[in-house]
């Protein structure tokens, strides 16, 4: 049963964004119209919620900040960047971080995000199932990951469905 969704920050829940000049907390981020009501849905179905985000100049209490600032920092049980952990997507200390956080194991844990080799690869190779946000792909699937989807909105339905399966007994 998938129990845990650490999700990316960058072109997952908000418009594509650097840090690399400046803390997120300096800049215009602009979330995704979908993504509170998406963590809503999440949260409300039980799931617990980690962001798990490659950073090069905003710690964990800076993102948490952000969160905060968009009311969505209530969403999450844990906020873990590569800043703060010194190893960034996809190395396996950030994952583990938030999975620490989150009392889960690898494999009751999905990790969603738009990256394939950072997101997808990373939580793959811990045995995570993966969800690769490709907005715009009209369900063109993505080899690596287990699912893929074109909007963070279609990822409660996507969860409760891959929970039912496994509670079937159908992987």
């Amino acid at each position: 049963m998938i129990a845990a969704v650490l999700l990316d920050f960058g072109e997952t829940m908000v418009e594509r964004i650097s840090d690399r000049y400046a803390p997120l907390t300096e800049l215009d981020v602009r979330p995704f119209p979908e993504t509170a009501p998406t963590l809503r849905a999440l949260q409300e179905a039980g799931f617990m919620l980690a962001v798990v985000s490659n950073t090069d100049t905003t710690n964990d209490e800076q993102m948490s900040v952000v969160l905060r600032n968009f009311e969505l920092r209530r969403y999450f049980n844990a906020v873990v960047t590569s800043i703060s952990t010194g190893i960034r997507k996809p190395g396996s200390a950030i994952f583990q971080r938030a999975l620490s956080q989150l009392a889960c194991d690898p494999g009751e844990s999905v990790m969603v995000g738009d990256d394939v080799d950072a997101d997808i690869a990373g939580g793959s190779a811990l045995g995570m199932a993966t969800v690769h946000v490709n907005r715009g792909a009209s369900g063109h699937p993505t080899s690596a990951a287990t699912l893929t989807v074109a909007s963070l909105q279609e990822l409660p339905a996507e969860l409760a469905e891959m929970n039912q399966r496994l509670r079937a007994g159908g992987g």
